[in-house]
């Protein structure tokens, strides 16, 4: 008798070693994917406010403040049709810039038609003392390759504003774009004041990965 008692509790005894493994793995499992839906709101969030920042980061104030400004000024000076052409640019720009910033890729072409009337825009501003231009290599399909929103934007500002904006001759800005070993590399060069840049030179001999350098009179990106 004692032996089947012995198999009946040992039949129990698995039952219920089996049914509280199951109710501790149904308990872990919805901790589990509690704690990832968690996560994912937090990553959610992070990049809500990272989407943000790069946008608030795109639309300087100080550059809409100078651009109202301007055409207050050209208003004041009865001159409607440059403030008209100014007007217009200014609202194509934040148009391109609010459009662009909904994606983390655009097409090269959008963002180099939003590069373009940023540009325009500072000719404006500042009575068109400096000429551009922006070269894009014949092996690059602008229309398919896809980079960051305003990449290259905070570069060309940095010249413009400090390379050509106290120049008293004609400036010339030119932006180049070509590809080379699997990168797209972007060279913003301006004939402003040149400063010392063998630190920056020293620095990307030591660093192996690809990196974003700035320089006050030629910058480039490569990523």
């Amino acid at each position: 008798m004692k032996a089947p008692l012995l198999t009946i509790a040992l039949g129990v005894l698995i039952s219920f070693l089996i049914a509280f493994a199951f109710v501790v793995f149904v308990l872990y499992r919805q901790r589990r994917e509690s704690l990832l839906r968690q996560n994912e709101l937090e990553l959610k969030q992070q990049l809500i406010e990272v989407e943000l920042k790069a946008l608030r980061a795109q639309i300087n104030p100080h550059f809409i403040f100078n651009c109202m400004n301007s055409i207050y000024q050209y208003m004041q000076r009865n001159d409607s049709q440059i403030a008209g052409e100014y007007l217009v640019k200014f609202s194509n720009l934040i148009r391109l810039i609010l459009e662009n910033s909904l994606h983390t890729l655009v097409p090269m072409s959008d963002d180099l038609k939003t590069l373009d009337l940023y540009i325009q825009m500072e000719q404006l501003r500042m009575n068109h003392q400096f000429i551009y231009t922006i070269n894009v290599e014949n092996n690059i399909d602008a229309d398919i390759t896809l980079v960051p929103p305003m990449i290259v934007q905070p570069f060309v500002e940095n010249s413009i504003w400090h390379g050509l904006n106290n120049k008293t001759a004609k400036g010339n800005l030119t932006i180049s774009i070509k590809h080379e070993n699997d990168f797209l590399i972007y060279v913003v060069e301006d004939d402003g004041e040149q400063k010392d840049n063998s630190n920056i030179a020293e620095e990307m001999k030591t660093n192996k990965k690809p990196r974003l350098v700035c320089r006050s009179r030629k910058s480039v990106s490569i990523y």
